[in-house]
């Protein structure tokens, strides 16, 4: 049996929802109870439903007065209206619809136990669709199907597959917020879905409401707002939002947009900083936010937002959520997602508290424990590769990364299998629940001697993709953890592909397009007929069906940052992962047969408290280390075509006073004589 929504108009409802779910709990039958909810809307007045519950026998809709009655029988008509199949067994049968009062209560529970089947499983799934209003959850997958044993029909499959929201889900979108939210799962969990979701339906019930929407990764703004509207039109049909209301904001903000630190500058009068005039700074957003809220304190700040919804939330210091509170009308309050071992911030950071953000204001937690867009392969896989769970090295696990709070696994759908989950204890951890079947093979390796052998070989593929197993551009994603070269790679991996995709008929028409998603280019990340080539900076909150994931080598002396990475990017895929690299990649290779020896589980000795303060300070020095390397490494780019000012700045800075000297120098520091 689920419930969804906890709506309860007074203690007489109390006590009869209470019994209504008591007498049921034990009945063998697949049991939705929709608890204050649906929202009905009719004669200009909004209303809610005070039960409705769906099971295979039939409808039942829960009323107290004869005008409540009428009310929701118009409702129920046009629920069942919108199915054609459905419809079809009402016209047959129109007693599949029970509208009772408490004085029936006993005689409909003897019906709903004792009642044969009307609704077949595919009935349930429609109609639950449809009472949930989640069929904007999906677009419908109309590809052409050439071979039903194809990896495109398999895809299709599941794309076109009914979808409705789980308890969690549905009460975090539906129920009153009138505190603080804290959203934990996954990636592919359903956060962002249910951000924006909620704040769909918060506008459609409460125009008047200022809302805010921000997200860290400037390649989502598209996303977001085309989510927006989807999720507006299931709720109201004719009338646009007020988007005077509504505002979707990059965190910082750029040139061409608006960001939510941009604009309030722009609200307050105060001059904004740009990425130059902070470039000294390790966290440059916290301190840009705390420079702003300091500047705000000097003025009179009455609220700006009456709700702010926080994407990617591991990705933002503590300094940008006080200046999000900072900004709050009196009742505002703020609903934030996140999923912390997705961070790929630079700064010396983790990801904040309740305490540290609200104080001793309340805040609310709602656990999303099921993955909606990985397989189990996949998602096990990457935790084991992203945490370090099977490198073994002299008999001891190097661990990249290891989450702090025991209690953040069951809250993101881990069990334990055997031992204890305990600081230096042996444990288990297995995932139960998927949403979806199992697919074979959906994690394949390869390793290459250099670039052109690497690229020529995924364009191959993703060729054979496209042309044999009814695969289309718009399905697959390329991340390039070579980010520093991003733009070099992709010219070299763009001549690759184009060798393939044109036709001979003409040079101008192309069976497929690779667009580049870079710093110049971050906000148009989806083209029709075009695949994405992108670093794993842009590429994180987006997903696709297919992810290649190229140069898987790179910066793997930078331990845990390139364990963060690989996770990262192995996330986005919603259904098979290809992972290129050179030799050293064979690592990874040993760790994922490592993990299908056990069975897709995640078997190791917790690290201790001790263990894990080491962890979490050599990770922040990676990253730090990253972060530089990628800075020199950048200007030494720009240098390229200066020789002489190349060869000086190198001998300055190893000490050494001529060519000879620094490749001694170079010859040392390797163990390895240099090429004449």
């Amino acid at each position: 049996m689920k419930i969804f929504g906890d709506y309860k108009k007074n203690e007489y409802d109390n006590l009869f929802f209470d019994e209504l779910e008591n007498k049921l709990k034990d009945v063998n039958k697949d049991i939705c109870i929709y608890l204050g909810y649906p929202i009905i809307e009719m004669d200009n007045s909004k209303n809610f439903l005070k039960s409705v519950l769906i099971c295979n026998s039939g409808i039942y809709v829960y009323y107290e007065t004869n005008e409540e009655k009428k009310t929701y029988k118009r409702f129920i008509t046009k629920v069942i209206m919108d199915s054609s199949d459905i419809f079809d067994l009402y016209e047959e049968n129109s007693n599949i619809i029970i509208y009772y009062t408490r004085d029936q209560f006993e005689q409909i529970v003897n019906k709903i136990e004792n009642s044969t089947c009307v609704f077949s499983e595919k009935n349930l799934s429609e109609l639950n669709a449809i009472i949930q209003k989640s069929f904007g959850l999906t677009k419908k997958d109309e590809r052409q199907i050439s071979n039903p044993n194809s990896l495109g029909n398999l895809i299709k499959q599941r794309n076109n597959k009914l979808c409705m929201f789980d308890e969690s889900q549905f009460n975090m979108v539906y129920e009153d917020t009138n505190t603080h939210l804290r959203v934990r799962g996954l990636a592919g969990s359903g956060k962002t879905i249910l951000l924006v979701k909620k704040m769909a339906y918060l506008h459609y019930l409460h125009p008047e409401l200022k809302m805010a929407y921000v997200f860290y990764t400037v390649s989502l703004k598209q996303f977001i707002q085309n989510l927006f509207m989807r999720f507006y039109r299931d709720f109201d049909k004719v009338n646009d939002p007020n988007f005077d209301n509504i505002h979707i904001l990059h965190s910082w903000g750029s040139l061409k947009a608006d960001g939510f630190y941009s604009s309030l500058c722009k609200t307050f009068n105060i001059e904004k900083k740009t990425i130059a005039d902070v470039i000294s700074q390790t966290n440059k957003f916290g301190y840009v936010c705390d420079d702003l809220l300091k500047e705000m304190k000097k003025i009179n700040n009455t609220g700006v937002y009456d709700k702010i919804f926080i994407d990617e939330a591991q990705d933002f210091p503590l300094e940008f959520f006080r200046l999000a509170k900072s900004v709050l009308t009196p009742t505002g309050t703020i609903i934030y997602a996140y999923d912390e071992l997705q961070s790929l911030n630079d700064s010396d950071m983790s990801m904040p508290t309740k305490k540290e953000i609200f104080g001793d204001e309340p805040c609310n937690d709602v656990n999303l424990k099921i993955c909606y867009r990985t397989p189990n392969q996949i998602l096990i896989t990457a935790h084991a590769l992203g945490l370090g769970v099977y490198n073994i090295e002299n008999g001891k696990t190097k661990w990249a990364n290891m989450i702090q709070d025991l209690s953040t696994w069951e809250s993101i759908g881990y069990e334990v299998e055997s031992g204890q989950l305990d600081y230096g204890k042996d444990v288990t951890l297995v995932r139960r629940k998927q949403n979806f079947e199992q697919f074979e093979n959906p994690i394949e390796f390869s390793i290459y001697n250099n670039d052109i052998e690497q690229y020529e070989n995924v364009c191959n593929e993703i060729f054979k993709l496209i042309t044999t197993e009814d695969i289309k551009p718009e399905d697959i994603l390329i991340i390039d953890l070579n980010s520093i070269s991003v733009n070099d790679d992709y010219l070299l991996f763009k001549n690759e592909f184009y060798k393939l995709f044109e036709f001979q008929e003409s040079i101008n028409d192309y069976l497929a397009n690779v667009n580049i998603v870079n710093r110049d280019n971050a906000i148009k990340f989806r083209i029709p007929n075009s695949i994405p080539f992108t670093t794993i900076f842009r590429a994180k909150g987006n997903e696709a069906n297919i992810v290649f994931i190229l140069n898987a080598h790179k910066m793997n002396n930078i331990y845990s940052f390139a364990r963060n990475r690989i996770f990262t990017a192995m996330t986005r895929s919603k259904f098979k992962v290809y992972i290129s690299g050179n030799d050293a990649i064979q690592k990874y290779i040993d760790e994922y047969e490592l993990v299908k020896q056990n069975n897709f589980k995640l078997s190791f000795k917790y690290p201790t408290k001790t263990e894990l303060n080491n962890l979490k300070t050599i990770a922040r020095k990676e990253s730090k280390t990253a972060t530089s390397f990628a800075k020199v490494l950048e200007n030494f780019k720009e240098l390229r075509d200066n020789p002489e000012l190349i060869k000086e700045l190198l001998l300055s800075q190893t000490g050494q006073s001529d060519v000879e000297g620094l490749i001694g120098f170079i010859e040392n520091l390797f163990g390895e004589k240099t090429d004449e």
